[in-house]
C-alpha cells in the first residue's frame, strides 16, 4: 500500500471515530434522525452509486414509475447510513442488562435448541437486510459462542475499528479469504458457524437468481 493510500484510509479512520463520538454523545434518537437525512444527501450528490441503484430497481420492477424508484433507493441509502448508525451504538445498547429493549428473538426456539445442544455444529445463516450484525454480537452478549464469516473492510483502519465492536463480547469473526478449512473445524468441534447468505463467493459460489 502507497504512504499516500495509508494517508487517506488513516483520515478515513479518523473522521469515523469522530462520527462514532458524535452518535454516542448524541444518543440513538438523534442520531437516527440526522442518519436518515445524511442517507438522502448520499442520494443528491452520488450520481454513480443512485445511477446504479434506478437501474437495478428499474429491472426488478419494470412497471414501478420514477418516482417510485427514486424513493425506493433513496431510502435504502437512508437505511445504509441508518445501519452504520446502529452498529456504532451497538455495544452500548445492547448489554445483558437490557438486550431485550432492543432486539426480539422471533421463531427462534428451534434454533436456540440446536445452540444449546452440546456438541452439536450449527449453521446459521442471514442475508445483508437490515441490522445483520445484531443477531451474532446479541447471542455473544448472552454468552453463546459463535463463529461469523465475514469480509475485512478495504480501510484496514477501519476494519480493525469495526473488528473490535464485532468481536467486544465474544464472537469470533473469521475472514471469509481461504476459510473453508477453519470453517469445517469450527462444526466438527460442534460450534455454531454463522455467515451471511448472499456474499459472492467467485467461481466457488452458487450464483442464485432473484426475482
Amino acid at each position: 500500500m502507497s504512504l499516500f493510500r495509508r494517508i487517506i484510509d488513516y483520515l478515513a479512520y479518523v473522521l469515523v471515530r469522530f462520527l462514532d463520538a458524535i452518535v454516542q454523545i448524541a444518543g440513538p434518537d438523534a442520531s437516527l434522525f440526522y442518519a436518515r437525512r445524511l442517507g438522502r444527501l448520499w442520494w443528491a450528490v452520488d450520481r454513480k452509486h443512485r445511477k446504479i441503484a434506478q437501474t437495478n430497481l428499474r429491472n426488478s420492477f419494470p412497471d414501478w414509475s420514477d418516482e417510485q424508484i427514486n424513493a425506493t433507493g433513496r431510502a435504502s441509502f437512508e437505511s445504509l447510513v441508518c445501519f452504520a448508525a446502529d452498529v456504532l451504538l451497538t455495544p452500548r445498547r445492547v448489554t445483558p442488562i437490557n438486550w431485550q429493549r432492543h432486539v426480539r428473538l422471533v421463531n427462534f426456539t428451534e434454533g436456540l435448541k440446536l445452540v444449546l445442544t452440546p456438541r452439536q455444529p450449527v449453521i446459521m445463516l442471514t442475508a445483508h437486510y437490515g441490522n445483520f450484525e445484531i443477531i451474532g454480537y446479541t447471542l455473544a452478549t448472552l454468552g453463546f459462542a459463535t463463529v461469523s464469516v465475514a469480509r475485512p473492510l478495504d480501510n484496514p483502519y477501519i476494519n480493525e475499528f469495526i473488528l473490535g465492536v464485532r468481536e467486544r463480547n465474544g464472537q469470533e469473526i473469521l475472514y471469509k479469504k481461504g476459510a473453508a478449512g477453519s470453517m469445517q473445524d469450527v462444526l466438527a468441534a460442534g460450534g455454531t458457524l454463522c455467515f451471511i447468505a448472499d456474499q459472492n463467493a467467485g467461481h466457488k459460489g452458487l450464483f442464485v437468481d432473484f426475482f
